[in-house]
């Protein structure tokens, strides 16, 4: 990849640093918060410190730490920079900077009875305890019929609160009691398909005519251009070739010019290829761009769709790439530097 960085910036005369920050998620990047400690071994005087001095040793002496925008809370901005610098001079404080990844990632709420529980002894003893707290009880009860009914299937909390009409206390005092444990699982935020995997339709004679040029030019290290007129078949020729592509161990990239376009081959390569297939342009939130770079990086998506900015991820082993409407100016980037054509 970095090679490829290399080529980018001789090319198109720009540097480095311009084509990082284009490549990956802003959420990937790690940036650096400034954070203000309360120095333990001086005692503080305070009769000589001013109001905003005085605020800000108070909030450190209950924190330890605040960053700069929790002072703001309490202090003008203007005056914070002013304040942070006569308590430094004073030696009551000092200023670290704390390297922080804005990428969170999304996890969901489960709940299951211990093991210890479901021991049919203490199980009854359970119950029994729980006579007196009607909610609490009927909480318990939902977990664990779920529980018993699929072992295999984790109990999504939002859908026992849902059901019952439960609140946090109600839970809170059966995992005080140790009866119930709350776990919690990363979830992708953008959903893969899940319905049933289709086999690609048989070739016609031009469509196995095209293939077989197709494969001649790229024996000869030649792209290949696809003329055809809509409805001509050209999804079909991908599809075979994005086919002999991933039976030898390589990735596909498909590039549009527009997300408008996805919609349209979508749902045939959804249904041919599952939860190999990925997608990345301009319409996905930050955080969604920063987990569809890590599937990339760890080789679990095979084919991806994407607009031009999804030539910079870092494929492993990216054997294809289709530019479908290939003579669209939207492959271009103009609007910020720097400037590339994607084709």
């Amino acid at each position: 990849q970095l090679d490829f960085w290399n080529w980018l910036s001789s090319y198109y005369l720009c540097n480095l640093g311009e084509i990082y920050r284009l490549a990956f998620p802003s959420s990937l990047k790690l940036e650096s918060e400034t954070y203000v400690r309360l120095l333990s071994e001086r005692t503080i005087d305070w009769q000589n410190l001013d109001a905003n001095e005085t605020y800000l040793l108070q909030a450190l002496e209950v924190r330890q730490m605040l960053n700069l925008q929790e002072i703001e809370a309490f202090i003008p901005k203007k005056e914070i920079i002013k304040t942070i610098n006569a308590l430094i001079d004073e030696r009551y404080i000092s200023v670290d900077e704390k390297i922080t990844e804005k990428y969170k990632a999304k996890e969901i709420a489960y709940l299951k009875i211990n093991d210890e529980a479901l021991v049919s002894e203490n199980l009854a003893i359970i119950l029994l305890k729980l006579d007196k707290a009607k909610k609490q009880k009927d909480l318990f009860l939902n977990i664990l019929s779920k529980q018993i009914d699929n072992p295999d299937n984790p109990i999504r909390k939002s859908l026992v609160f849902d059901e019952g009409n439960f609140v946090n206390q109600q839970l809170k005092s059966l995992i005080e009691k140790g009866w119930v444990t709350e776990y919690y699982l990363e979830k992708h935020r953008i959903d893969s398909y899940e319905g049933e995997i289709e086999e690609i339709e048989e070739l016609t004679e031009n469509q196995k005519k095209s293939i077989s040029e197709i494969n001649q030019a790229f024996e000869e290290n030649k792209n290949v251009l696809l003329h055809g007129v809509t409805s001509s078949g050209k999804t079909h020729i991908y599809l075979e070739k994005m086919e002999d592509c991933i039976n030898s161990g390589q990735n596909v990239l498909l590039l549009l010019p527009k997300i408008a376009l996805t919609k349209q081959i979508t749902i045939r390569l959804e249904k041919k290829y599952g939860k190999k297939l990925g997608f990345y342009h301009n319409k996905l939130t930050d955080f969604e761009r920063v987990e569809v770079w890590r599937k990339i990086k760890k080789n679990e998506l095979q084919i991806l769709i994407g607009t031009r900015n999804s030539l910079f991820l870092p494929y492993e082993n990216l054997g294809l790439i289709i530019v479908d409407e290939e003579h669209d100016s939207a492959y271009r980037q103009r609007d910020q530097h720097f400037f590339f054509n994607a084709k």
